[in-house]
């Protein structure tokens, strides 16, 4: 015989929601959250441990990530905009930038503060329901709520992408004028269109893009895209964890210095010292305010000793 759910319990599932049903979709959060936020602590723990890290204005946010509470959009889009900042650093100096790139994380916080404000009032809310959070459908400014959540979320994407094709063009446009360059003083150029950083640059771009653009599509139509059934509420649940959990997968399988770093750390639970004078900041690695590779003896572990943590 079945045991009996509380009344509690179907309202935070569905009604007539069965135990196993509960248990299996539980349970397949629980698995699929405990992976990405395995992989999460471990690259935050090697952008921790590594000074030549933690100097990149890119990774200053992470508790910034934490408080813009409602909108990942938002935060692609500003991630976007630092980019472009990176790219055209010589117009722009380290100070300014810095200055504008927290700002841009700040209205964010407070674009997503407005939503959580709206929540905690009588008039706008929402439930956890059918293994997701909905709006209530009882308060009278869900409805309106909802729709500003709806419409400003496209936009935000399509500012991304198109930032993201302006530094494509910028990144092609440099090579260009490099390869010319070469050509006049009679060396010879790279056969790539791309350099591999610029290459892995597009490719995350494109990646985070088709991701939050499905995701928004399945998130707010699902059940039009999806037959109606609590397993599509779940399955739309999942996507949303992965999307979530996707960057450490980005930058383990990209870059094979932070791929081995990670793997030492976790696995031996070393950290290599960092020689400061192999790494330079510069804006041609493609990353926002990114290091150089180490150089090749570097590479070749000269010099470079182990420590325990």
């Amino acid at each position: 015989m079945e045991p009996q759910l509380s009344t509690e319990s179907t309202l935070w599932t569905r009604p007539g929601a069965t135990l196993n049903e509960r248990l299996f979709i539980g349970l397949a959060y629980l698995v699929l959250a405990a992976i990405f936020l395995f992989l999460q602590i471990s690259v935050l723990a090697v952008f921790i441990s590594y000074s030549d890290y933690r100097r990149n204005i890119c990774y200053h946010f992470g508790w910034d990530f934490q408080l813009y509470l409602h909108h990942p959009f938002a935060l692609g889009l500003i991630l976007a905009l630092n980019r472009l900042m990176v790219f055209r650093s010589r117009e722009l100096d380290r100070k300014t930038e810095s200055i504008v790139f927290n700002g841009l994380i700040l209205l964010s916080c407070c674009w997503g503060a407005c939503f959580l404000c709206l929540y905690m009032t009588p008039y706008c809310g929402i439930a956890f329901r059918d293994y997701a959070w909905n709006y209530d459908d009882t308060l009278k400014w869900s409805e309106p709520v909802r729709m500003v959540d709806e419409i400003s979320s496209a936009p935000m994407l399509g500012f991304t992408l198109l930032i993201y094709l302006v530094v494509l063009g910028m990144l092609v446009a440099r090579r260009r004028d490099s390869q010319l360059s070469v050509q006049v003083n009679g060396k010879r150029g790279s056969k790539n269109f791309l350099a591999p950083h610029e290459l892995r640059l597009l490719v995350q771009s494109l990646i985070h893009f088709l991701l939050a653009t499905s995701l928004l599509a399945v998130w707010h139509l699902q059940f039009a895209l999806l037959p109606e059934s609590p397993y599509s509420v779940a399955a739309v649940n999942y996507y949303w964890i992965l999307y979530n959990g996707i960057n450490p997968l980005l930058y383990l399988s990209m870059n094979s210095t932070l791929r081995k770093r990670t793997i030492r750390l976790v696995v031996e639970h070393q950290i290599d010292s960092v020689d400061n004078n192999s790494f330079k900041i510069s804006a041609k690695s493609g990353g926002a305010r990114t290091l150089r590779s180490m150089s090749s003896a570097s590479r070749r572990n000269t010099g470079v000793s182990n420590q325990r943590v």
